[in-house]
């Protein structure tokens, strides 16, 4: 499966997405929000995301129906840099994609968010970095109302980013954990 979604998208697929699709084929991330260090349209230091998309089916990354990067890419203007990969709260308005333009379809690419400007713009240098920057969205509202005021809580921003408190302590591991979902398909890599 994962050979035929990358002859059909015309890219090689990250090991670590690859490496997802092998433990989950898509789904909900229990930690969804990516800090920023720009505004977007949805909020002045993060957006949100409310799914990452597999392969096969309808819904699937590779899919030539409404679910697929490429019907995605036309259906909404995306730049044409890559891979549709997550969805969004706004069903559309906004994206993330796997973005080749500067590594090229075989090489890593980078993860870019595409705001309704359609402009994108690099939020991590590769997949299992994008993954690793992903908070808890209630988390992440908090500490922006409360910095936003004024008040500097004991756990940065940087160290929720990073895992790790100020004491050392592990804040929250960077594995990547999904929400319960109806359905679960095992992919496995050809």
């Amino acid at each position: 499966m994962v050979r035929r979604a990358q002859e059909e998208l015309g890219v090689t697929l990250p090991r670590a997405y690859v490496d997802l699709l092998v433990q989950r084929n898509g789904g909900v991330p229990r930690r969804r929000c990516c800090p920023t260090q720009f505004s977007t349209s949805w909020s002045d230091d993060h957006f949100e995301i409310c799914g990452i998309f597999g392969i096969g089916g309808p819904w699937g990354i590779d899919g030539s129906s409404g679910g697929g990067s490429s019907y995605r890419i036309a259906e909404w203007g995306y730049p044409e840099i890559g891979v549709v990969i997550c969805d969004t709260p706004s069903a559309g308005h906004d994206t993330v994609m796997l973005d080749y333009s500067q590594c090229g379809p075989e090489g890593e690419p980078a993860v870019a968010y595409v705001d309704e400007d359609r402009i994108p713009r690099r939020v991590a240098e590769s997949f299992e970095e994008f993954l690793n920057l992903l908070v808890n969205c209630e988390a992440l509202d908090l500490y922006s109302a409360a910095v936003a005021v004024g008040f500097r809580p004991g756990v940065s921003l940087e160290e929720r980013r990073t895992g790790r408190g100020t004491r050392g302590h592990a804040v929250r591991g960077t594995t990547l954990a999904f929400a319960p979902t109806a359905v679960s398909v095992a992919v496995r890599p050809e």
